[in-house]
């Protein structure tokens, strides 16, 4: 397959944040499409998508997001999978109706809501679902796990008409695909006890009384005034000297590149080290918990949802030139994560006619 910087008509991709499309959508401020094209190629990906669908699920308009993708001719960016349907590192380019995109999105949403409840620990380590104990959230993504079987399944009679071995196939498929392995309901509910033994034991989840956001900070002295004050180059190295100060982390001998996820293992594919895509998440992320401009209400369900939308934007644009948003929290957050990373992508802060 053909990058699509080999292309003959390439332009520097610019990937929107999702703020950047509604401020389109609600005239807050205008491209001239056939201006921007000419110059520009705007990117969306899944994660926009999934915002679209929330704002829909809300009771907006789906439309009038992917109208604006329509009038500035966007191409949708996906990552790509290799042979083993893993990570490759890479991403494909492509250029496709985003309503028939976000069609096609709307209508695989099995994965998504298994993610979603494997989310719902985050949550709760940013001091969200108090109502909800850690056994409660593993029932959810038991549930969620039940329901992505259910669709496999409905998927096989579908397959079976056609191709009346399937049913046979899949697990020899599945063998030949290595760390896809099918995972069995039995070996799922054996996960998430050790899940639950784990957080229970180390992060004391079921205790409501503070956050474990709260206790981090308070732990490592971390105060979001203080480290707002940071300014760039090196914005990275300078958090780290505020966290190393304290003596656990002095004792764990643990280095700054490894304490942020840079040249490190891959924590879910270990034998290989994270892309650059996701070291670039990984800082962000820390950079997040330590309170460098951090985002609000993260222990809502609203403000993480956003707050994870914006990471995921910020780790794919790794794959373009340019990476636009008027978020100001997001744009300092990503100009540390690529700059600490050594990527190429550069941050557009887009103001809005009020500053």
């Amino acid at each position: 397959m053909m990058n699509y910087e080999d292309a003959d008509d390439f332009r520097p991709l610019i990937y929107l944040d999702q703020n950047v499309i509604d401020g389109l959508r609600k005239g807050v401020f205008s491209f001239e499409p056939s201006v921007f094209s000419k110059n520009y190629r705007a990117i969306y990906s899944d994660e926009t998508l999934r915002e679209i669908s929330r704002a829909e699920e809300g009771g907006g308009s789906a439309f009038e997001y992917i109208e604006v993708l329509s009038e500035l001719e966007a191409y949708h960016l996906r990552l790509e999978l290799n042979a083993q349907f893993t990570p490759s590192g890479n991403a494909v380019i492509q250029s496709h109706d985003p309503i028939e995109v976000y069609k096609s999105f709307s209508q695989q949403r099995d994965l998504d809501y298994l993610m979603e409840a494997s989310l719902l620990v985050s949550r709760k380590i940013l001091g969200g679902l108090p109502e909800l104990t850690i056994d409660d959230i593993a029932g959810r993504m038991l549930e969620a796990f039940e329901r992505n079987a259910r669709s496999l399944e409905d998927n096989l009679r579908t397959l079976e008409l056609f191709f009346p071995n399937a049913r046979e196939e899949l697990p020899h498929s599945f063998n030949s695909l290595g760390t896809m392995r099918a995972v069995s309901l039995d070996e799922y509910k054996d996960i998430l006890k050790q899940l639950v033994k784990s957080l229970n034991s180390n992060l004391k989840l079921n205790d409501n009384s503070q956050s474990v956001l709260n206790r981090y900070r308070e732990d490592l002295k971390l105060s979001p005034k203080d480290l707002n004050n940071i300014e760039p180059p090196q914005v990275v190295e300078q958090v780290w000297e505020v966290i190393s100060r304290d003596e656990s982390i002095k004792q764990s001998e643990i280095t700054m590149h490894q304490f942020f996820g840079v040249d490190t293992p891959n924590p879910i594919h270990p034998v290989r080290n994270s892309f650059l895509s996701e070291e670039v998440s990984s800082v962000y992320y820390h950079l997040n918990l330590a309170g460098y401009h951090p985002d609000k209400e993260l222990n809502q369900c609203r403000g993480f949802a956003s707050s994870f939308s914006d990471m995921q934007h910020v780790s794919l644009a790794t794959h373009c030139n340019y990476l636009m948003s008027s978020d100001k929290r997001l744009i300092k957050k990503a100009a540390a994560a690529y700059e600490f990373t050594g990527t190429n992508t550069k941050v557009l802060q887009l103001k809005l006619p009020t500053e």
